[in-house]
């Protein structure tokens, strides 16, 4: 199954040694009895989780910390955390990146109590004056603070020990952290990652508040893709946090402050909600020996809270124009089920039917032979699998090509496989693809460790990386008929439209 980083990535960017072998066309894929040997999990008594892959090729060992929260856990007014929390990751400790600790926790709480309290004036509309002394002082405790950190201290202890990919993700559905070491830095790994889950410190916070402010105003509100995205994905949902951006709306993003983020770091990053990944030349008693010496003692807590909306059944077609100075985009939407339906897997068969390579069938007819689409690409569980979510269509009209007649021949096509079907050589085409794309992500450490980690946490099991391959292998023409006349209906479709803002969609050509 796919590792999902993001749809950016999906429609703009459209294995290891296990005896694996190449076919006339396509790759032999592997049985999972063939790795079960190599692969092990086990949970502590806190719940918190481990999968672990023996796998010596090279010295070096990948780690993987899966955290199962994103922006659909948020709520109303405190959007964009997560994300938040994800670049708080590497600030350090109460040892690691500070001067003097007990001096800059003080100050900490002074910054945090200055900034409330400025914000409180400032949205309450009292004395205009006694605001800007607030705000003089929160800058003053922050200045104080900021001289206390020592910069990037975590990072240095990585880089000085062989570490390399150290980074993090949020998404709607989960945040991930992670790195690669040498083998012989494996206690290292568990000592950092130990003190950084149990005593992180958020220093720098409004600093790097003003950073993914920048970043939000980048890839959102001067990025016309990013907007159309966003207003697509907010008429999609209008009940079900799905709705919610993951980098945030801005003025939440403003008015979040270090205590509402220690309040959800204490919610959501307990063990029973933590999954980790440990990929490379390691010896699978001696990661769980350590695991015990760092891990086993920490306290479960309470079980985060679950999301019970459920988004309510559309009944009627929705549809939202975003207009810039930008070449007109198109994104068609449908309600349909998360990841443990059985349509599931049949729909992303589907998405790599529509447009799964050159010879895939929006894109053969489409692009290449009605020449109504420049670029065009299928996605299934956006913006997340957890919960109910949109399959959907992203497409770029060609030079002279209107909205209107790029939808038109895009219904064309769903009427096509909903009368005559789809062919078996194209479901055995799609599974093929879809096991050299699982088959890549594989070849290195770091790729397995994301992957045993995403179907451990996500799907509850990570043999579900290699089941579901072979439950798409079930697949017939029946049932890829069945979902589009069960969701790729009228009624059930949500559309967005990006026009050029100088310009009528009724004047955009035929």
């Amino acid at each position: 199954m796919k590792y999902m980083l993001g749809l950016f990535v999906l429609i703009f960017f459209v294995a290891f040694n296990l005896n694996v072998y190449a076919k006339s066309q396509g790759q032999e894929f592997i049985p999972m009895k063939q790795i079960q040997d190599k692969v092990h999990s086990f949970k502590l008594e806190n719940g918190m989780r481990f999968v672990v892959m023996e796998r010596g090729d090279s010295p070096v060992v990948s780690f993987v910390t899966f955290v199962k929260v994103g922006s659909v856990d948020e709520v109303t007014g405190h959007t964009g955390i997560a994300h938040i929390l994800e670049h708080m990751a590497f600030k350090g400790t109460k040892d690691i990146g500070t001067k003097d600790y007990k001096k800059e926790k003080s100050l900490l709480k002074q910054v945090d109590q200055a900034y409330r309290e400025f914000l409180y004036c400032k949205y309450s509309g009292t004395d205009k004056s006694r605001c800007q002394s607030l705000e003089n002082r929160f800058h003053k405790l922050l200045t104080e603070a900021n001289s206390l950190v020592i910069p990037n201290e975590f990072s240095k202890i990585i880089e000085k020990n062989g570490g390399e990919d150290l980074n993090a993700a949020t998404s709607t559905d989960y945040t991930i952290y992670h790195v690669s070491l040498p083998a012989n830095k494996v206690e290292l790994w568990f000592s950092l990652e130990y003190d950084r889950l149990t005593n992180p410190v958020f220093r720098e916070f409004y600093t790097e508040k003003e950073v993914i402010r920048e970043e939000r105003r980048m890839r959102v509100d001067t990025s016309p893709m990013g907007k159309l995205l966003e207003r697509f994905r907010s008429i999609c949902f209008l009940a079900h946090p799905y709705s919610h951006p993951t980098i945030g709306w801005d003025s939440d993003i403003r008015a979040t402050t270090i205590s509402d983020v220690k309040r959800f770091y204490k919610t959501y990053y307990v063990p029973q909600n933590i999954t980790i990944a440990i990929v490379g030349d390691v010896d699978f008693k001696e990661i769980k020996r350590l695991a015990l010496t760092y891990f086993g003692h920490m306290k479960k807590g309470k079980n985060p809270p679950i999301v019970w909306t459920i988004e309510p059944p559309q009944d009627s077609k929705r549809d939202i124009t975003v207009f810039a100075n930008a070449q007109p985009m198109y994104i068609r939407g449908y309600h349909v089920p998360g990841y443990g339906s059985k349509d599931f897997l049949v729909l992303e068969v589907l998405e790599t039917i529509l447009s799964g390579g050159r010879s895939s069938r929006l894109y053969k007819d489409l692009v290449l032979e009605k020449r109504v689409a420049l670029s065009i690409a299928a996605f299934n569980g956006y913006p997340g699998v957890r919960y109910p979510c949109i399959f959907g269509i992203y497409a770029i009209p060609n030079k002279g090509v209107s909205l209107n007649t790029l939808s038109q021949a895009i219904d064309m096509e769903f009427e096509k496989i909903e009368k005559k079907g789809v062919q078996e050589e194209e479901i055995e085409r799609a599974c093929t693809l879809e096991k050299g794309e699982l088959l890549r992500e594989l070849e290195s450490n770091l790729g397995m460790a994301r992957e045993l980690a995403y179907a451990q946490a996500i799907y509850g099991d990570w043999k579900r990386i290699f089941l579901d391959i072979d439950e798409m292998e079930k697949i017939s023409p029946k049932d890829i008929q069945l979902v589009i006349k069960k969701y790729f209906i009228n009624s059930n479709m949500i559309e967005a439209r990006l026009l050029n803002k100088h310009e009528k969609e009724n004047n955009t050509g035929n």
